[in-house]
């Protein structure tokens, strides 16, 4: 198990900062706890020689194992060697020595070596913050609507179990006392009232999935609080425990060494594992030491934040950040009566994370010393990850921790009262954070989780820190409240019904309203229905449409007298759902995010998520151009401009561009940064920026220019569209075909399925079965009149507020016109669900409508009137995915058996740039199966996207 860091190891990637009306705000700002950005500039280290003195490990006598089998021979054959002398890597001699022991026969003996590189234990388990805390519920909703319920609950009770054994052990062995164990739970301070909803949201669907132990749960209000803790929060109790880690852990070795008489277990401490290389000698292993080598069958990696110094992330896939936590002991004004001896945490606005607890007292009257840790969110750049260095403390840090117990207890904690220790730690995050636990070739996070949560609508991009104040010097602020951009990728809460298919009544946007806008709304929708093809495609977006162009491209070819027949299936009107309501860009993604991915992908994977747009994009506009219809969809190549709201944002991007550059991402050589001087000048605006390649235009009319394509592709492909026509269950065929596709209208027999419907997926999709979970969710537009001209407004597309507003202006017809501005997001202010499981486009959110009309006033203030009302206001339904990536390929089937159901969808807010390459995949699997040929991945296509390869 992954050693207790923090308290757990599931918290949220938001951005910390807590508020509080009525007593002393906290603020810290700051980054994501899990995401690795950016990557590090060096190999992982071998723990620094000289690190910080803790209390757990430097209190007279703490260390009874310090230097255990650091002289003397060391024994250079073993049956498993372990490295790292933590609570993982003890535990697992612990279970090994259990286990081997009970299969072993009479005679036989088996050895197993802990290797540690410097005093026992001196890693995060001896470093941490003393709390042995279990997630009792936070968090189950978005792990139900990620991983499924099962596998939800699962994630609970790995923890409950690991606390419930480590207590038992300790009460059975009469060792509680010897680790001061104080089992008092832990009281959860709830800084905002959205907080404690969502967490009392998560609590009634973890007591409705039967998650143990939630009667033990207690809530606390503000005033009980007040009157009892001297804070002005509320809060939630939970069981837990606080210890001395370093003591729980020579403990479990005592009872490791002695578990079996047949295993020998030992403990080498100064004595770093430098290397694995594989043996041809008995044993399978050699780890190198510089004490010497080391002969073995299996290895235990269990160095945590270190993992990489021995494990190739490119080649294993394992990439662990080593990341450098803080912790104080501070001793407290009061005593004990009014501190308590409960553990607490703080998890404040956008998930702030502290956590303390009192240490036991010794005497009657002695006042308290408090074990504080956390602030991580102050430390810039990088906020502690990359750093292996537990030599050093960050001053930015601890001042942070010394003035956060006065600000939440100001009659408990002195604001001059001084830490009586200080000390750093190195914690390992994971992109999932999740630990890793298989064979390093085969790596898989435990319970089978998915990647990382990442990207956002606008474009999927970049951090997890809030939309931010801009605070413009003279001109007026532009403040976006409510929700964090990793929270927007966060299910909360689940669904309370199955994903339903399109509303009949949708809202009527421009894109799909305008006069003659949609030639093709009603194609198909009377007569009789194409019973019998061979491929059907559920959905007539982009993605939809693209995969009949490429189909049939592809199966036309070499067809000599015989003909195929793909039919395309809408529920409303053509092109009415995301691709026909969205914002109107065409934008490709150049390099944000490329640190990150670059950490969770490796860099040819990385490279690969930008050249899929880059791809989608070119080939748009080389279609466009060469069929002389770029006029028709209103094409405007004027490219992107990102505001960037804060300094630190400025330099996170530019982090990313100097990461892709030296990487080779495609057109990065055409990106221009915008200085705030410049901007001012020439956009109207006080924030500076970076310009992009990128166009705008009409969505739809593209979507019609792909289709009128399709259908004259190859004269042996007969492309046939069925709009009002929803595909309402797909199941295997009786007949001669594979599946039959049931529709209102009849159904209709055929041996492949496209399912193109990105939000409206689950529908037909079984998100248990297939693991695909697609989350609908609602978008809003506004098409708004400019107050000055086209030359001051200019023609280019742009995005703010970390991609959570984007907006571009529609190209005017006539000299001297105004033109109209098509601006999308404001999804941040839509409580307490921000349009998450949302599937009627035929509403539009009032708080959001408001939201978009303030926008572009705050940040243009000359160009645009606050009183002025759009001309039009629509929403449309996205398909968001956890991971921000589309699932591209084929779906498993729900007995093994080979299927013929493939998908492209849930893109995230960002399918323009992806639709395109993502339909020629599954075109292209498909082409290959109907020949009988291996189907071969283009170059530019992100392995990843395939969920279930």
């Amino acid at each position: 198990m992954q050693a207790l860091l923090e308290g757990y190891y599931a918290h949220g990637t938001s951005t910390p900062g807590i508020r509080s009306d009525d007593q002393a705000t906290l603020t810290v700002g700051g980054k994501t706890k899990g995401i690795p950005q950016p990557p590090p500039a060096k190999p992982v280290s071998l723990p620094v020689d000289n690190p910080t003195k803790s209390f757990w490990l430097h209190s007279p006598g703490a260390n009874e194992f310090a230097r255990e089998g650091a002289e003397g021979e060391l024994v250079g054959d073993a049956d498993v060697v372990i490295i790292g002398s933590g609570i993982t890597g003890i535990s697992a001699a612990y279970h090994l020595a259990r286990k081997l022991g009970e299969t072993m026969k009479e005679g036989e003996g088996k050895r197993v070596e802990v290797l540690e590189a410097r005093d026992f234990c001196s890693g995060a388990t001896g470093r941490n913050g003393g709390h042995l805390l279990p997630n009792p519920f936070f968090g189950l909703l978005k792990r139900q609507s990620l991983y499924g319920s099962e596998e939800a609950i699962k994630t609970i009770e790995i923890e409950l179990y690991t606390m419930r054994e480590v207590l038992k052990l300790l009460h059975d062995t009469n060792t509680a006392a010897e680790v001061d164990l104080v089992e008092d739970g832990r009281i959860a301070l709830f800084v905002t009232p959205q907080e404690e909803e969502i967490a009392r949201s998560d609590y009634e669907a973890a007591k409705k999935a039967g998650v143990s132990d939630l009667e033990l749960v207690k809530w606390i209000d503000r005033e009980t609080m007040s009157e009892t803790r001297g804070t002005a929060h509320p809060g939630v109790w939970t069981p837990s425990g606080n210890l001395w880690p370093l003591k729980l852990v020579s403990q479990l070795y005592k009872q490791a060494k002695k578990a079996s008489s047949s295993v020998e277990v030992s403990v080498h401490t100064h004595t770093p594992a430098t290397a694995v290389h594989s043996n041809e000698g008995a044993r399978r292993y050699t780890v190198e030491t510089p004490r010497g080598p080391i002969g073995c069958d299996y290895v235990v990696h269990a160095t945590n934040g270190y993992a990489n110094h021995l494990l190739d992330p490119e080649k294993t896939k394992v990439r662990v950040v080593p990341t450098r936590g803080q912790v104080i002991a501070v001793p407290a004004l009061s005593g004990t009566e009014e501190i308590g001896t409960n553990a607490w945490t703080a998890r404040g606005e956008n998930e702030r994370y502290e956590y303390w607890f009192p240490r036991p007292v010794k005497e009657v009257g002695e006042r308290p010393v408090v074990i504080l840790g956390g602030a991580r969110a102050v430390a810039k750049p990088n906020y502690e990850l990359h750093e292996t260095n537990d030599g050093a403390i960050n001053s930015e840090v601890g001042s942070a921790l010394r003035n956060f117990l006065p600000s939440v207890f100001p009659t408990f904690f002195g604001n001059d009262t001084k830490p009586i220790w200080e000390w750093t730690g190195i914690m390992g995050y994971t992109a999932t954070e999740t630990p890793y636990m298989s064979t390093p070739a085969f790596p898989a996070p435990v319970l089978q989780y998915d990647r990382i949560q990442a990207v956002l609508e606008g474009f999927y991009v970049q951090d997890t820190s809030p939309p931010t104040t801009i605070a413009a010097g003279d001109q007026a602020p532009f403040v976006s409240d409510g929700v964090t951009k990793g929270d927007a990728l966060i299910p909360i809460p689940l669904p309370t019904k199955p994903v339903s298919l399109p509303v009949d009544a949708p809202t009527k946007g421009f894109w799909t309203h305008s006069p003659g806008a949609n030639e093709l709304a009603r194609e198909g929708a009377e007569g009789e229905v194409v019973r019998d093809a061979d491929v059907v495609v559920v959905g007539s977006g982009l993605t939809g449409v693209s995969a009949a162009y490429h189909l049939a491209r592809k199966i036309g070819k070499g067809l000599e007298g015989e003909r195929r027949r793909v039919v395309v299936l809408e529920a409303r009107d053509f092109c009415s759902g995301a691709t026909g309501r969205n914002g109107g860009h065409l934008f490709p993604n150049p390099f944000y995010d490329f640190s990150r991915r670059q950490a969770l992908y490796g860099t040819e994977e990385a490279v690969k998520s930008f050249e899929i747009e880059q791809y989608t994009y070119r080939e748009f506009v080389k279609i466009l151009h060469d069929t002389n219809t770029s006029a028709e969809v209103d094409l405007v190549e004027g490219g992107h401009i990102t505001l960037f709201v804060t300094p630190q944002e400025e330099k996170l991007v530019r982090a990313d561009y100097e990461a892709a550059k030296k990487a080779g991402v495609p057109e990065i050589e055409r990106v221009r940064f915008i200085d705030r001087e410049t901007m001012a000048k020439t956009r109207g605006t006080a924030h500076s920026g970076v310009w992009t390649p990128s166009a705008n235009l009409w969505p739809l009319k593209l979507a019609a220019q792909i289709y009128k394509l399709a259908k004259k592709a190859s004269s042996s492909v007969e492309i046939t569209l069925h709009t009002h026509t929803p595909a309402t269950a797909v199941r295997l065929s009786e007949g001669n075909r594979r599946y039959t596709v049931e529709t209102p209208r009849g159904p209709i027999e055929c041996d492949y399925v496209v399912h193109a419907a990105n939000a409206y997926t689950n529908y037909l999709v079984d998100p248990q079965e297939t693991k695909v979970r697609v989350v609908p969710t609602r978008g809003q537009v506004i098409a708004v009149p400019a107050k000055a001209g086209a030359e001051e407004v200019g023609t280019n597309g742009w995005g703010a507020n970390e991609g959570f507003e984007y907006w571009f202006p529609r190209p005017v017809k006539k000299e001297g016109e105004k033109p109209v501005i098509f601006l999308g997001g404001g999804r941040e202010v839509a409580k307490p669900n921000y349009e998450y499981y949302e599937t009627d486009d035929g509403k539009v959110n009032g708080d959001v409508g408001a939201s978009l009309r303030r926008f572009l006033p705050s940040v243009f203030p000359g160009l645009f009137d606050e009183d002025t009302e759009p001309t039009w206001e629509w929403t449309g339904i996205m398909g968001y995915t956890a991971t921000g990536d589309p699932y591209v390929g084929r779906l498993p089937s729900k007995d093994g058996a080979p299927s013929y159901q493939y998908i492209a969808a849930g893109y995230t807010g960002h399918g323009m740039p992806r639709t395109y390459a993502c339909a020629e995949v599954i075109a292209g699997m498909i082409s290959s199966d109907m020949a009988g040929s291996e189907w071969t991945a283009p170059s530019w296509f992100p392995r990843h996207y395939e969920w279930n390869r």
